[in-house]
């Protein structure tokens, strides 16, 4: 996928969690997710999604992303 879009992507994303639309930001992040998995920055986005269930008490769905994701444990410093 072309960096621009998935770019353009992780800024909506971005502007989205810091107005607190949550829900929006997690529409956007999935599919980013989606799009990106041999890309840098896939684990931070990965970390954003948790970040966004977690602010809207979905916790049990942030916990299964993230253990869902092994890659995002090294990233974390979890391992």
């Amino acid at each position: 996928m072309s960096s621009r879009f998935t770019n353009h992507l992780r800024k909506a994303a971005a502007g989205l969690i810091e107005r607190f639309e949550y829900d929006s930001a997690i529409f956007i992040l999935e599919k980013l997710i989606r799009l990106s998995k041999d890309d840098p920055e896939y684990c931070d986005d990965v970390e954003k999604l948790c970040h966004c269930f977690y602010e809207l008490g979905e916790y049990h769905r942030a916990i299964s992303i993230f253990k869902s994701k092994p890659q995002i444990h090294h990233h974390l410093g979890c391992a």
